[in-house]
């Protein structure tokens, strides 16, 4: 059976606020009733017991101290980037060369070890890499799998840049400039430029 109530315009606003997706107004005023009871009886629910409580209360102590460690590391981690004078990207043929062991590449990372700077290289390089590896090797199952297992090695070593919006926009702008000056580029090269020029990066090529 259906009832007609009068509500004021105050109230039918509030109730309209609290309204989830699908409810009616019948609903929500009938989940508000439902929950208009006390707090104060929870404590004759008999839900924890004095040890298990204390357990809890344990646990997310030490969750709670964990967080504030673990923001701690992750600020100084922050300062310690903003005190980097060289940042870094390195393109698919500088990883390449120093994956040989290029006499030249090899120094220059040395001297980029030496100097704790930033490495970073654009998700495009990785993709590269990879499909380099796979392209060699994706008939011998083993030699694959060993191969990759290097390759994703060494590639964690560097911070990979994903190919945002931003990036987007900026491969464009640089691809539309050298479009009108009749020039071309190779769009993996233009997505890492303007990766570059985001993130304010040196690239770092073949040596």
């Amino acid at each position: 059976m259906v009832k007609t109530i009068s509500i004021s315009d105050e109230v039918y606003e509030k109730l309209k606020k609290m309204k989830l997706e699908g409810e009616s107004f019948s609903d929500v005023i009938n989940r508000l009733i439902e929950r208009r009871t006390k707090i104060s009886d929870i404590a004759e629910m008999n839900i924890l017991t004095e040890e298990e409580a204390k357990k809890i209360e344990e646990l997310l102590k030490k969750l709670r101290e964990e967080r504030i460690k673990i923001e701690k590391e992750r600020k100084e981690r922050l300062l310690e980037l903003m005190w980097w004078i060289d940042m870094y990207l390195f393109d698919t043929d500088f990883i390449i060369s120093l994956s040989k062991s290029s006499k030249d590449a090899k120094i220059f990372a040395q001297k980029v070890d030496r100097e704790h700077a930033y490495c970073a290289i654009s998700v495009i390089s990785a993709y590269e890499y990879l499909m380099g590896i796979y392209y060699l090797y994706i008939d011998d199952s083993d030699k694959l799998r060993e191969k990759l297992r290097k390759a994703e090695a060494a590639l964690k070593r560097f911070d990979i840049l994903p190919c945002t919006y931003e990036i987007a926009k900026k491969t464009a702008e640089i691809d539309a400039y050298l479009t009108r000056q009749g020039q071309t580029a190779e769009l993996a090269d233009l997505i890492i430029a303007a990766t570059a020029i985001i993130h304010n990066l040196t690239i770092v090529t073949k040596m």
